[in-house]
């Protein structure tokens, strides 16, 4: 059997399509608040970031496309062991500097 590997979408001979790896970005919007650019908590996809904020394109993260929701944002906890928040910290100095 041969091993697959899809990275957009594909179609199928049954006409769906299928689709695995997707690229997810976090990204930084201007809060009113604070004054200053701040690091959005969930990670999206560049289709989604586009009119909303500028991506950190250092935080890419590649994930199945069935963890994201219908808006392209990473629906999975972002706070669980597979995409922890806290690992971007120096990103997140960075960016607000």
């Amino acid at each position: 059997m041969q091993d697959l590997h899809f990275d957009e979408a594909t179609t199928l001979p049954d006409g769906g399509s299928l689709v695995s790896d997707v690229h997810v970005y976090y990204f930084l919007v201007w809060d009113r608040m604070a004054g200053e650019n701040v690091l959005f908590a969930r990670p999206a996809t560049l289709d989604a970031i586009a009119g909303r904020g500028e991506p950190v394109l250092e935080s890419q993260i590649v994930v199945d496309h069935t963890e994201l929701d219908a808006e392209g944002f990473l629906s999975a906890n972002v706070g669980d062991d597979s995409y922890p928040f806290g690992s971007i910290w120096p990103l997140r100095r960075t960016a607000t500097r």
